[in-house]
């Protein structure tokens, strides 16, 4: 559907698009289906994953016109990161109950979640707030235009001071509970 969307006869607008242009609608899709999780509207969820899995099968298409990757690449990563991180499900290990599962894959990739919290969570929250203040004015019947309201360098500081606090409890968390849960 989407190579049609974006072939000779299809829509101009589709076409026109790029990674880049994708972005505020993924991060948007993305805000959307956490708020209906959050409402507990199974309705609005199957319709919000479903807008979030267009953006992926979009993203796909674009790669696979680049000759990057294909929607089928990304199924099998999907499907060998399953394998991977189930050892006890796909492999020879054990594991009894889900805490001691969860307590061996935090020990494996402590590590790597520490070093990369600082790099990817003000980046995911940043976007992801500014997603949420542009749904609320949508909500609100309102339209963003450009050089009207808040400037996203302002968004994007103070999401950063409260993206680097939150990284900084996490860490003293995981530091002092020794990687567990709860």
């Amino acid at each position: 559907m989407i190579a049609r969307l974006r072939g000779p006869n299809g829509c101009p607008w589709d076409r026109a698009q790029t990674r880049t242009s994708l972005k505020p609608y993924l991060i948007e899709e993305t805000y959307e289906v956490l708020e209906a999780i959050d409402e507990q509207d199974p309705a609005k969820l199957r319709e919000e994953l479903g807008d979030l899995i267009l953006q992926v099968v979009f993203h796909a298409q674009m790669a696979e016109e680049s000759g990057a990757f294909t929607i089928a690449d990304v199924l099998a990563a999907i499907n060998d990161k399953l394998v991977r991180r189930h050892p006890h499900v796909f492999g020879d290990e054990k594991a009894e109950t889900a805490q001691l599962r969860v307590n061996a894959t935090q020990n494996e990739f402590r590590g790597t979640l520490k070093d990369q919290a600082a790099e990817l969570m003000p980046r995911a929250e940043t976007a992801l707030l500014v997603a949420g203040l542009q749904s609320q004015i949508n909500a609100l019947g309102g339209t963003r235009r450009e050089g009207v309201g808040l400037s996203i360098d302002v968004i994007a500081k103070l999401a950063m001071f409260l993206i680097a606090t939150i990284a900084l409890i996490v860490s003293v968390y995981l530091g002092t509970n020794g990687g567990g849960v709860g």
